[in-house]
């Protein structure tokens, strides 16, 4: 009989998978499968306390993409922790400098800054 794994499972578990780059045995799949789960659902559900725990799950998984990605978030972890832990966002302002550097983009070299201002300013009214 197998024994269904859970992420609970896995971060009691000692035993670690070891992946070759080019082959991905099934267990390591589930594992990769059950990690990014795991990830989604802590982002989805902003649940700062569980990213250390799946950090350190993630980086001793055996699995190179994951190691890496595990190491990118722990070089970035005060601003992970943050966007966790707090309900506000950058979104709006990134959206307005993301249409601001569009449209002035699509106006170089066509008219200089009063066309700009005008485009601007008549797309927030």
């Amino acid at each position: 009989m197998k024994k269904k794994l859970s992420y609970q499972h896995l971060q009691h578990s000692k035993k670690r998978v070891h992946v070759p780059h080019h082959v991905m045995t099934r267990s390591s799949r589930l594992l990769t499968c059950m990690l990014a789960q795991a990830f989604a659902l802590m982002i989805r559900s902003s649940d700062a306390p569980a990213l250390e725990p799946w950090l350190e799950e993630a980086s001793r998984s055996g699995i190179a993409e994951l190691r890496t990605f595990a190491a990118g978030i722990k070089r970035d972890q005060v601003a992970v922790l943050a966007a966790l832990t707090y309900k506000c966002s950058q979104g709006q302002v990134e959206g307005q400098i993301h249409r601001l550097k569009l449209l002035k983009r699509q106006s170089y070299g066509h008219a200089g800054f009063d066309l700009l201002r005008h485009r601007v300013l008549a797309r927030s009214a």
